[in-house]
């Protein structure tokens, strides 16, 4: 097969239209191309007269036939392979770093153990459903917490820039349990809150049916060195579990702040790290069409947006985890803090986008050298959200916020935070040296996407990456021997795919040093 680039394919991007549009950039007769596979798929939107999917393909064609176009051998990217290993090994979260990892240790033949403090996916989908409708929050079923992790309860975005050739691998595992295998060449993967759940369990199932075990509602607390072993201390209600093993990995997320400070306390190194904080900014999606594709009514997926400025303060604005045709969720996993997400089902079918939109804060900001002052100034601006919001979400029409007003009506736009929220000024929820970039960067965006300032914010969003670090030694252990901090409570990670590749990574890393034993 071969292997051919940027190749336009009309809107309808019927099989009929895709080999016609191979046929007509190879300049060969369609009797002549045998079959094709799409390796990517973008759309070209630049010109809003001309709008239509630029692709790559593999061809399988007689390539004496092709005289006219520059193409290049495909060859099919393998899937990954590991050694058998005898290996006992707890892993703590079933987010995406900790459950990939778990996989890929269990089908190597290592003894896997996960323990996730959280409800089983079954239990936790009641629970955060009951919280949206009721506002009682049980800590065990939560968008942040439970089987999945907080990417569970998200868009399900699977794009990349990590470069990885485990991203590959990643995919493959979604769409061997479940997932479309679009995801394989769509330029902006996703899955869908809806289908991801789905992928969790079935991953769950595949763990279980190569001898691996699941704890749920069962925390981890601390740990013990016993010479070149670990010791993992455990809770289930009240009982007491210990876990003896070779190897422990830690896909905590970065919200699991109580444990973060269990293993500070306990000699882990961790080391400050910038991060962002802002909200959810919310547009009528017919909007966002109209502006990306010049037209509401074409047969497009929902149009999406990703924008960024730079000031002279040093700070970045931007957008972040666009979710079009979703909804804004409640991210909270604590009684007492505002936080909020956003999310999409696999049709991306609801009224309205959604986006954070994200300011720079700097540890410099923090006003603390501790290592995890950036988590306690994070912790800080949810609890104060929480009080000057009375418990609810704030929310704010976009040119009330500009304008430094507090908003006493909504537009076209209404917001889709649940389970309550009240007009109010969000910017009063952040310091205001934020607060202004924020504004300044609406104003940029605004030129570029006319409706941008035409909208809904709800406050705050806090948790778009890791407010600190765990620095790793090549083997990707910590500073403690045979325990391995993963994904993003690592801060070596940000977002579903970046995650598990991190997961699998040290995966093969406990692979290769059973292997040298």
């Amino acid at each position: 097969m071969i292997k051919v680039l940027d190749v336009k394919v009309p809107i309808d991007f019927s099989r009929d239209a895709q080999i016609n549009a191979v046929a007509s950039f190879l300049k060969v007769k369609l009797s002549d191309i045998k079959s094709i596979k799409i390796l990517k798929k973008s759309i070209d939107a630049r010109n809003k007269k001309k709008i239509a999917y630029n692709c790559n393909f593999a061809v399988e064609i007689d390539e004496k036939l092709v005289k006219n176009a520059f193409f290049e051998k495909y060859t099919a990217p393998e899937r990954l392979k590991t050694e058998k290993i005898k290996r006992d090994v707890v892993v703590v979260g079933s987010g995406p770093s900790g459950l990939f990892s778990a996989y890929v240790l269990a089908k190597s033949g290592a003894n896997v153990t996960l323990v996730e403090k959280g409800e089983i996916m079954e239990k936790r989908i009641i629970s955060v459903e009951t919280y949206k409708k009721t506002s009682k929050l049980n800590p065990l079923g939560t968008i942040q917490e439970g089987e999945g992790g907080a990417g569970t309860f998200s868009d399900g975005k699977l794009n990349t820039g990590i470069g990885s050739p485990l991203v590959f691998e990643v995919l493959s595992i979604f769409v061997d349990h479940g997932a479309s295998d679009d995801i394989l060449y769509e330029s902006r993967p996703h899955v869908g809150t809806d289908i991801i759940r789905e992928v969790v369990v079935n991953m769950r199932e595949s763990i279980m049916a190569l001898g691996g075990k699941f704890m749920f509602e069962t925390e981890f607390v601390d740990f013990k060195k016993v010479e070149n072993k670990v010791q993992v201390v455990c809770k289930k209600g009240k009982e007491e579990i210990t876990l003896d093993c070779d190897d422990l990995v830690l896909g905590l997320g970065y919200s699991a702040r109580k444990t973060h400070r269990v293993l500070f306390k306990r000699g882990m190194e961790y080391r400050q790290k910038a991060f962002s904080v802002g909200y959810r900014i919310e547009h009528l999606q017919s909007d966002i069409n109209i502006s990306q594709y010049g037209s509401d009514d074409l047969p497009l997926p929902p149009a999406e947006y990703k924008l960024a400025t730079h000031f002279d303060d040093g700070r970045g604005v931007y957008t972040f985890c666009m979710c079009p045709g979703g909804e804004v969720v409640p991210a909270v996993s604590k009684v007492g803090e505002i936080v909020t997400n956003g999310m999409s089902y696999h049709d991306r079918g609801g009224k309205n986008s959604n986006s954070a939109i994200l300011v720079s804060v700097f540890e410099s900001d923090y006003g603390s050298d501790h290592p995890l002052a950036g988590m306690d100034f994070q912790e800080k601006l949810e609890k104060e959200a929480y009080e000057k919001g009375r418990g609810e979400f704030m929310v704010s029409n976009i040119k009330d916020f500009l304008e430094g007003k507090e908003s006493y009506k909504l537009g076209k736009v209404k917001p889709t935070i649940k389970p309550r929220f009240f007009l109010g000024d969000v910017g009063t929820l952040l310091p205001k040296v934020l607060v202004d970039d924020i504004k300044k960067g609406i104003v940029e965006f605004t030129k570029k996407i006319k409706c941008f300032d035409d909208g809904v914010l709800t406050g705050i969003e806090t948790r778009s990456s890791a407010p600190f670090m765990v620095p790793r030694a090549e083997s990707l252990e910590t500073n403690i021997s045979n325990i391995y901090m993963v994904g993003e409570g690592a801060g070596m990670a940000g977002g579903i795919v970046s995650s598990a590749v991190d997961g699998i990574k040290v995966a093969l890393k406990i692979i290769e040093k059973a292997d040298k034993l």
